[in-house]
């Protein structure tokens, strides 16, 4: 029997997209599904903003599936930034809402102020 290296068996695994193409063969209301799901958890994201549990800057990057890096690298600026922009009363100067929000392509940057 041959043994195999974990970065062998690492390689074998099919990427992200190999499953999503998948998906969408075996399923054709997958992108709905998918659409469905992520609008349900962005509302989720959301009260939990309004509770006060965690910052209208992370419900928007977590709704879209993105890191503090991709964010960052979005919006041109340093993840150091967006970590402590995520913080509960981070104050946020209106610029760099306007920043963030052309990068989350949000149509409003003032939900990211409140």
């Amino acid at each position: 029997m041959k043994a195999t290296t974990p970065e062998a068996r690492l390689a074998s695994l099919p990427t992200l997209h190999d499953l999503v193409a998948e998906f969408r063969r075996d399923d054709p209301d997958f992108d709905e599904r998918l659409a469905a799901a992520r609008k349900q958890r962005h509302e989720q994201l959301v009260a939990e903003a309004t509770a006060g549990r965690v910052g209208r800057v992370a419900v928007e990057r977590l709704a879209r599936g993105w890191t503090r890096a991709e964010l960052a690298r979005r919006a041109g600026m340093e993840q150091l930034n967006i970590s402590r922009l995520e913080r509960l009363g981070a104050s946020i100067a209106v610029q760099t809402a306007v920043k963030l929000a052309a990068a989350l392509e949000l149509d409003d940057y003032r939900i990211l102020l409140r």
